[in-house]
């Protein structure tokens, strides 16, 4: 609502708002995803539409957080880059958009495809529990310990090349972010925030990749890996998206304030000397106007 509000602000605009929108839409996402990873549930076909609800929630959450971000890192590479680039011909908004918009539909195709065929699609099956493989019960009977795991080898596939897209972008992003690490144009206010969350992004990656295809069978340390991973991508993408712009509309308004004050209280004394003069003046005209006015 606060970026409705001030979007227009000097501190906003230059930064792409209505694009800014896509990022929490793609935040609140993946703190969905958050809680639906920490789900398990004992029936086979609902464990099986939670993880394929999960792998949706994720992917489309983090293509418009990273997309946008890419987009945006793109246009200050192209900007920086070109020895004499066409100012007429800059990327605009609309145009970065349709980069988000390919980004996001190349990995939902992807993803499509990992939902609705059957060799590489998510199925859950019932597994021993290696992490609590028996129970024994008040009254001495074993019991061995079940969990649904809903990868198979096709599905370990079909998450690499998901992955691989994902990587592919990452370094896409590295090798620009690297080269406009330097930029400090006053202008260009997110260059050095883009980078940071770029780097960041970076490790994320790393953890979700780890808990996937290390730790799935390991349902409680993956559960939080990568529950972990997505609370922290999301959040370093408002944070560091949003927070700088907040701390300078907040400055940027106090400043406006003592400007405001100190031309008030603290104005060149001649210029009010010769405002009160004339002021005098056009009175003493008023009142020599209003006294012949009664004498006529």
């Amino acid at each position: 609502m606060l970026l409705c509000y001030v979007h227009t602000c000097r501190a906003v605009k230059p930064s792409s708002p209505n694009l800014n929108y896509l990022i929490i839409a793609g935040a609140l996402l993946l703190y969905i995803a958050v809680y639906m990873y920490t789900i398990s549930v004992d029936h086979r076909e609902t464990q099986t539409a939670l993880c394929i609800t999960r792998q949706w929630l994720f992917s489309i959450g983090y293509d418009l957080c990273f997309a946008v971000t890419l987009a945006k890192t793109w246009r200050i590479y192209y900007i920086f880059a070109n020895a004499a680039p066409n100012v007429k011909n800059l990327p605009k908004d609309w145009f970065l958009l349709v980069i988000v918009l390919v980004v996001v539909a190349v990995d939902s195709i992807v993803t499509l495809i990992g939902s609705v065929v059957p060799s590489i699609r998510f199925n859950a099956t019932r597994v021993p529990d290696i992490m609590h493989p028996m129970t024994i019960s008040a009254d001495g009977i074993t019991h061995a310990n079940y969990v649904f795991d809903c990868l198979n080898h096709g599905t370990i596939v079909w998450l690499a090349i998901s992955y691989a897209y994902k990587g592919l972008l990452q370094l896409v992003a590295m090798f620009m972010g690297f080269h406009v690490r330097k930029v400090t144009i006053k202008e260009v206010k997110e260059t050095k925030e883009i980078v940071v969350i770029i780097y960041i992004n970076s490790l994320t990656l790393i953890l979700w990749v780890v808990a996937d295809f290390v730790l799935v069978d390991y349902h409680e340390a993956y559960s939080a890996i990568f529950g972990l991973a997505l609370l922290s991508g999301a959040s370093v993408f408002l944070t560091f998206v949003f927070v700088p712009k907040m701390v300078k509309i907040c400055t940027n308004k106090s400043k406006t304030i003592e400007e405001f004050s100190s031309s008030t209280f603290h104005s060149n004394p001649t210029v009010q000397a010769d405002e009160v003069h004339a002021l005098k003046s056009r009175i003493l005209e008023l009142e020599d106007m209003l006294r012949k006015t009664k004498k006529d």
